[in-house]
């Protein structure tokens, strides 16, 4: 049998826990950024390495540009709060290595269109290896907001992320991986 005083020191520890929790996090707010990127050849290739690219040419100011590609970096705000510039430590812009030359930044789409994204740009500067990236200044992504920049890049891109982000969860997320090895790996997807 319980007496009343183990009762009331139940309940106490019980309230107690829960108002640390609470505590907790109202000054710790989970801060959530999923990132994924994909790769869209321009021009598909059959088995005999011809496709439609032997047939069209794309040429970027004027040069034409051998293994046309779209690398498209998107960002989601999978957390309970926004994303601040402030979190961006050292007002380090957060960076999207491409493997490849960049052509240009092809476009930028935000939900809800109302949105005003960090703003991204390509680098100007490459790698000892003539690569560049696409770098996403420090800006606010709003809760349940998301950002995808495409680029138009040339050549098979050999793509990895890196942040500054400070008090954010930043993961990639898997099933937009999944898909883009299988694309890698010229695999053909049934979306029936």
């Amino acid at each position: 049998m319980v007496t009343s005083t183990a009762f009331w020191a139940a309940v106490g520890v019980f309230v107690a826990a829960v108002a640390i929790r609470f505590n907790y996090r109202s000054s710790h707010p989970r801060r959530r950024l999923t990132y994924s990127f994909s790769v869209l050849p321009l021009f598909a290739r059959q088995a005999d390495g011809e496709g439609a690219g032997s047939l069209v040419e794309v040429s970027f100011v004027g040069v034409p540009v051998k293994d046309p590609r779209l690398v498209a970096l998107t960002l989601v705000n999978t957390g309970s709060k926004d994303i601040a510039s402030a979190h961006f430590d050292g007002n380090v812009a957060m960076r999207l290595e491409l493997g490849t030359r960049a052509l240009c930044l092809f476009a930028t789409e935000a939900h809800p269109a109302t949105s005003r994204p960090p703003t991204a740009r390509i680098s100007t500067g490459r790698s000892q290896a003539g690569h560049q990236a696409v770098l996403v200044a420090p800006g606010r992504l709003g809760k349940g907001a998301s950002v995808t920049y495409t680029v138009l890049v040339e050549g098979q891109p050999k793509l990895s992320f890196r942040h500054n982000l400070i008090d954010v969860e930043v993961k990639e997320g898997s099933y937009l991986r999944e898909i883009n090895q299988a694309i890698e790996r010229g695999e053909n997807l049934d979306c029936s």
